[in-house]
């Protein structure tokens, strides 16, 4: 039987599978530096009472220790930035049922575990995905589906990503993954690369509203798009 703690701002945080931060459900009128101070405290205090062993692989001196850093940059992240230096503090302690539960737009089909969670108050820390969906293979990152209007990397190898190579913006998206293992990164790594949002604040992206992303076709041409977040439409 799974135990919730409720804060007092309606925060869920879910034994060892998700912890939803008030900060995804504030007034539209955006957030405050006071109303994110109170989410990483409410995380610092709440995290280790539900997760019977949350410090085996981090420290919990780190991980204090990356909240405090995350406080100190506060003032110069854009909220979709904070959003995810906390889901990336909080997959640093290296379990895969543990995670910040991230507000994704209905119909995207991406795992997001078995809690549910409810969509913010706030319209703009929805995130949005790339009209295309990739699979990660053996011999690389590739095109499983993509919109009508880009059917022409139907199949294509992708080769870059904002102002990185593939295997580099995969490299800069890892950390910000839940895991317990490689097999935990490789299954959610095709759906978060599609994130405009995770992208640049990854670093992988100089923007957050759109992506350039380069292929290399079944024919062996190079393709580069530009992409902006908008729903794959069924029958894609």
């Amino acid at each position: 039987m799974w135990r919730f703690i409720w804060s007092s701002c309606g925060c869920a945080a879910l034994l060892t599978l998700a912890i939803a931060v008030p900060a995804l459900a504030q007034e539209h009128t955006g957030m405050t530096a006071a109303r994110w101070q109170r989410d990483l405290a409410f995380v610092e205090r709440e995290l280790p009472k539900v997760h019977p062993n949350a410090f085996s692989r981090r420290s919990r001196e780190e991980f204090a220790s990356d909240l405090a850093e995350l406080r100190t940059n506060l003032p110069a992240l854009a909220p979709h930035q904070i959003m995810f230096a906390l889901a990336r503090i909080v997959a640093n302690l290296q379990d895969g049922h543990t995670r910040l539960s991230l507000p994704v737009a209905p119909g995207l089909e991406f795992f997001q575990g078995h809690a549910n969670t409810p969509p913010p108050l706030d319209p703009t820390l929805v995130l949005t995905a790339l009209p295309i969906r990739l699979a990660l293979l053996s011999d690389g990152l590739f095109v499983e589906r993509v919109d009508a209007k880009h059917r022409a990397v139907a199949g294509a190898r992708v080769v870059g990503i904002g102002r990185l190579g593939a295997d580099e913006a995969v490299r800069a998206v890892t950390p910000f993954l839940e895991h317990d293992n490689d097999m935990g990164i490789k299954a959610l790594l095709p759906s978060r690369l599609v994130l405009p949002a995770l992208l640049h604040a990854a670093g992988v992206a100089p923007r957050y509203d759109e992506v350039q992303m380069a292929f290399e076709t079944t024919n062996a041409q190079r393709v580069e798009l530009t992409l902006w977040p908008q729903p794959l439409r069924p029958g894609s």
